[in-house]
């Protein structure tokens, strides 16, 4: 979900970050950039956009949980992702040995000897700049009230780690990462000296973009089998009118066996697979079509400025396409409580996401990329692309874009 800016000037990578940190449409039903107080209130959790770009830019860098690898999902901005635990659970396990109990409703809070409190979010709903998702409610746990040996946030939630390590708890209170051994590879290949140089986004004269695209169009009509992969912008027209035109193109549609989408995860491919396959007005066609175009209008299709109809929205007609013409679709992109609570858009995740889309894909047929453009692009932050990581699985499958 990672943007292509593509005029001098573009934002360097920590902007970047920051910008596509509306990736939580994709899981919270995003889109919209409305202003918003950040933190706790009447039963949700506000997370404010402007907040977060604010702290990124105070600090620097990014938080240091995004770029180690971790055999958990950690946090998103000081908000640690913990199992669906029942209170009495936490309680019996923490207290009196590490903690005491501070509140027990609305929200549990135990305060740590180590020196904070720590409040915990139970099955809660979550709002990214006003938007929320009925179907998303994470346990996660917020640090605050530091005695003078933490100086934030951080530093607590590393004690409370720690904690939990020695104790033995880690496993009962953490979530696994369901990408935790893509991501030591991404970490890997992200510290080694011998990484590819970057060559950062390029700039493209009059008419010199269009000439490269229909080059590898023209490429991959001649090619036996390969893989067509069309950079976006997410919600600009021009971009996905490139696809769209390519899919209906004249006389006839192009010969290809499937499309990957960025615009779905992983675990929606049963959802995607029931659309494509089941009988045309059967109840799984039905279902699975109503979930698909609520998917994409909650989020994706909000980013254009005209997204019409939900039932005619950009990504829906693409799967639409590919069930009239018998086309096999890949749902490409990692689950959204990964990107979410891995940093997705930093580099460790969107490295790692970049090798779930590499794995997701056939390396036989003809096939279709539509993601976002810095999966294709080595950047300084992400040098490693989508096509890196194809390469791995067959150095000889041919890769035009």
């Amino acid at each position: 979900m990672m943007k292509d800016p593509r005029t001098p000037g573009a934002p360097r990578p920590i902007a970047l970050v920051v910008a596509g940190l509306v990736l939580a449409a994709g899981l919270i039903a995003g889109g919209g950039q409305a202003q918003t107080e950040h933190g706790y209130r009447d039963g949700v959790y506000h997370i404010s956009l402007d907040f977060i770009r604010k702290e990124l830019a105070e600090a620097k860098r990014f938080p240091a949980t995004s770029e180690t690898a971790s055999p958990y999902l950690s946090d998103f901005f000081g908000l640690q992702r913990i199992q669906d635990l029942p209170a009495e659970k936490i309680v019996k396990d923490l207290v009196p040995g590490q903690a005491t109990v501070l509140a027990e409703t609305p929200v549990l809070k135990l305060r740590f000897a180590a020196g904070f409190t720590a409040a915990f979010y139970l099955r809660c709903f979550l709002t990214m700049d006003g938007n929320v998702s009925a179907d998303f409610k994470p346990s996660f746990v917020e640090f605050t009230d530091f005695a003078p040996a933490f100086k934030d946030r951080y530093e607590a939630l590393a004690s409370f780690l720690g904690i939990l390590e020695t104790a033995r708890l880690s496993a009962g209170f953490l979530v696994p990462n369901p990408y935790a051994k893509l991501e030591r590879t991404a970490a890997a290949d992200l510290k080694a000296e011998t990484r590819p140089r970057p060559t950062g986004w390029p700039q493209y004269g009059p008419g010199e973009r269009e000439k490269k695209r229909a080059d590898a169009i023209a490429g991959f009509e001649k090619a036996k089998r390969g893989i067509l992969m069309f950079g976006d912008t997410h919600g600009s027209e021009e971009d996905y009118g490139a696809v769209w035109n390519f899919l209906n193109g004249k006389p006839a549609p192009p010969a290809i066996d499937w499309i990957g989408l960025e615009m779905l995860t992983r675990d929606q491919q049963p959802l995607l697979d029931d659309y494509l396959t089941q009988a045309e007005g059967s109840p799984d066609f039905r279902a699975a079509e109503q979930k698909l175009i609520a998917n994409f209008s909650s989020g994706w299709d909000k980013r254009f400025a005209n997204p019409g109809a939900p039932e005619e929205g950009h990504y829906f007609r693409i799967v639409k396409w590919a069930r009239a013409h018998k086309v096999k679709v890949y749902a490409l992109d990692a689950v959204g409580e990964y990107t979410l609570f891995r940093y997705g858009e930093f580099p460790l995740g969107a490295t790692t996401r970049n090798i779930v889309w590499a794995e997701a894909v056939p390396l036989k047929g003809k096939g279709v990329i539509y993601g976002g453009s810095a999966h294709f692009v080595p950047l300084l932050s992400t040098p490693y692309t989508f096509q890196d990581y194809v390469k791995r699985r067959d150095p000889k499958i041919p890769l035009f874009y």
